[in-house]
Formats: C-alpha cells, sequence, structure tokens
C-alpha cells in the first residue's frame, strides 16, 4: 500500500468533470490554485481506478440528488460564489459517505 495525494483540476464551471481516482480515495481539500479549481484527494496509488465525477455549481443553481457537497469557494474577492459537488453514479447512492 502506498498512501500519497494526489491533485485534480476541475477547470469547468458549466459541466462536470471526470477523473480516474483509485478506489477508496478520501477527499481532504478543495481550493482555487493558479486560477483553476483543484481537489486533493488522499488515494492508495496501489488500488485499481474509478471515475469520480465533479460539478461547480452557483449560488441557486438547482442540485440534481446525485450531488454531494465538497466544498465552497470563492472567486473574484467573493463576487463570484461556487460550490463543488461530487456527483454519484445510481449504484454508488447507497454507499456515499453521509455529511
Amino acid at each position: 500500500m502506498s498512501r500519497v495525494v494526489w491533485k485534480y483540476q476541475i477547470r469547468s464551471t458549466a459541466s462536470a468533470v471526470t477523473h480516474a481516482v483509485p478506489r477508496g480515495g478520501r477527499i481532504l481539500h478543495a481550493e482555487l490554485q493558479h486560477d483553476d479549481v483543484c481537489v486533493w484527494i488522499e488515494v492508495d496509488d496501489e488500488h485499481p481506478r474509478e471515475d469520480w465525477t465533479f460539478r461547480l455549481f452557483v449560488t441557486g443553481q438547482p442540485l440534481p440528488i446525485n450531488a454531494a457537497y465538497v466544498r465552497t469557494i470563492l472567486l473574484a474577492d467573493g463576487d463570484l460564489v461556487l460550490h463543488l459537488y461530487r456527483l454519484y453514479g445510481a449504484d454508488e447512492l447507497r454507499q456515499r459517505p453521509q455529511g
């Protein structure tokens, strides 16, 4: 087992972004870095990868039922507020972490 922290960029605010993340990953943090929203995930890099889908939503935008909150990110000195969510597939909904 080799635990490491990997960074994934979420470049789109208009659509979902999918990354291959080692199974069992744990989200540590999400923040703006060099004009890109990034999420840092602790992973075991020897585990098989699975697709993790993320999407940014603006305040007031409807959220799908399969969305789990990750973090709120402020842009333009707080004039633009984005909310990062992980989107789960139908099979994952029963297993997703609560809270």
